[in-house]
């Protein structure tokens, strides 16, 4: 649900569970991700 929240609005899903959302990607949708625990450059 969370996936779904985030691909509806167009939404960067922040999590520090990437993995388990990649499954999401490698299914074709165009979930945009970011892992909180890693500093963006």
């Amino acid at each position: 649900m969370i996936a779904a929240i985030a691909l509806r609005h167009d939404l960067m899903l922040v999590t520090a569970n990437v993995d388990h959302f990649e499954r999401i990607r490698s299914l074709g949708y165009p979930l945009d991700l970011a892992n909180w625990r890693i500093a963006a450059t």
